[in-house]
């Protein structure tokens, strides 16, 4: 049974470590039920505070992002890294407003399966 614990602790550090919110986190959930179902962020981007309350709080995963309003969450984004790619082809006028929409939504979808 000694033998089997610290076997036990890993896999669970390997899990967590390997969190993908994409999976369990859904939007209208709190700061407090992310951390309990993905674990703590890696970092934490804060683009807005108003009265002393984050307005728009991004918690990263490795190349995951949980988008906070307020509170709650907003969206799940399931790669940030092709995200980010898509939006500067949008910014470039390499792809339409509505074609980056659906692009993203698809990437969403499938992104995290």
């Amino acid at each position: 049974m000694k033998r089997l614990l610290p076997f036990i602790v890993l896999i669970l550090m390997i899990s967590f470590v390997n969190a993908q919110p994409c999976k369990t986190v859904k939007p209208g959930m709190t700061k407090p039920e992310v951390t309990k179902l993905a674990g703590q962020p890696t970092s934490i981007d804060v683009l807005g505070v108003d009265n002393g309350t984050d307005t728009l709080a991004l918690w990263n995963y490795e190349n995951q992002q949980v988008v906070f309003h307020g509170n709650k969450v907003d969206r799940v984004k399931t790669d940030v890294k092709k995200e980010n790619e898509m939006a500067k082809e949008m910014m470039d006028g390499k792809m339409t407003k509505e074609e980056y929409a659906e692009r993203v939504e698809k990437l969403d979808k499938e992104g995290c399966k």
